[in-house]
């Protein structure tokens, strides 16, 4: 069995008002959303989110989305770390028909999960580069909440 230990929560802010509308590709349709800012807190890393990165979104024919998001985190001791995660939203179509249409829909109606990289030169933060993670991620009002895991 494999044993995990919380890594972070990350919050993040996403602009859904500045989103780029790729539009339809042979695979799905694409979109680009900006991430303005969020910041993230655990046992040995806490900082913020810096404005710049995106989630670059395929929704896919059945609705899902596969997502491929990039950030710069920034420590609480000014160090920088690259972040990279891919992953899947999932939800019933009468569940996306009701997130798009702004109405709220509970965490135990769609399935957001992810699988993070991470790059760093800081010495402090070294492990996280030879480090497997894993989210298990939840909507909120203004962007996306992940609980982030060191599997071990």
């Amino acid at each position: 069995m494999l044993e995990a230990k919380e890594l972070f929560e990350m919050t993040l802010q996403v602009s859904t008002e500045k989103m780029i509308n790729i539009g339809a590709l042979p695979h799905g349709g694409r979109r680009i959303v900006p991430i303005s800012g969020g910041r993230f807190s655990g046992d040995r890393l806490n900082g913020r989110v810096l404005p710049g990165g995106a989630d670059w979104v395929l929704v896919e024919p059945d609705g899902s989305f596969r997502i491929d998001v990039r950030l710069t985190l920034e420590t609480d001791d000014s160090q920088s770390i690259y972040m990279q995660y891919d992953g899947l939203f999932y939800a019933e179509a009468d569940v996306l028909e009701r997130y798009y249409s702004g109405a709220s829909i509970s965490e135990d109606e769609y399935y957001l999960r992810t699988q993070a990289r991470f790059e760093t030169s800081a010495s402090n933060y070294q492990w996280l580069n030879h480090i497997v993670s894993v989210g298990k991620g939840r909507k909120i009002d203004g962007g996306v909440s992940y609980q982030m895991y060191h599997v071990l």
